[in-house]
């Protein structure tokens, strides 16, 4: 978080210092500027076994902005995954490489469960687990999440808009046309 100093205090600055137990921490000062730290962020993807299924958007946010969810251990989707809910430590997710395109999540799950990547749902992704397609879930009103088996696995999502195919081709088409057209001429 970035706060002016001349602005200290004020109605439209972050007010980083009314939360409790020193989540933000200064890690930059100068004569004008502050930098403070989130102490008390989670990761970008990780595994989750518990989750909800709430289908009414007004729910959903009210769900996951009351004080009893805790979004690190579990997560709102819009239909069922079709997998056991477990509690606890359900394994690992590591992103191994990050493109506006393209994501790769490297994955250990203890069991059957849902990795979540804190990522704009869209229509476009697909997503594929060790090379498979699979479905994309609707997460926490917008993100995302996958269903990832026992194991080690490779999870990749990939942004492919049929739009973007289809213009590709009408392009590949269009120039098509005018190398026979200036041909003929």
């Amino acid at each position: 978080i970035v706060h002016k100093l001349a602005d200290d205090h004020a109605g439209w600055t972050f007010p980083y210092w009314t939360y409790p137990n020193n989540q933000f921490k200064l890690i930059y000062k100068d004569n004008m500027y502050e930098f403070y730290e989130n102490k008390n962020t989670f990761s970008h993807s990780f595994l989750v076994g518990k989750y909800r299924v709430i289908k009414d958007q007004k729910q959903i946010l009210k769900t996951i902005f009351s004080n009893d969810f805790d979004s690190r251990q579990e997560i709102v989707l819009e239909e069922v995954p079709g997998i056991n809910k477990t509690e606890g430590d359900v394994g690992d997710a590591k992103i191994t490489n990050y493109q506006p395109n393209n994501v790769e999540i490297s994955v250990d799950a203890k069991s059957k469960a849902l990795l979540f990547l804190a990522d704009s749902y869209y229509p476009g992704w697909i997503a594929k687990v060790d090379g498979k397609d699979t479905s994309i879930y609707r997460a926490d009103y917008a993100f995302r999440a996958v269903v990832v088996p026992k194991g080690k696995h490779n999870v990749e999502f990939i942004y492919s808009p049929l739009s973007f195919q289809l213009g590709l081709y009408s392009a590949i088409l269009g120039l098509l046309g005018i190398l026979i057209l200036g041909f003929k001429n």
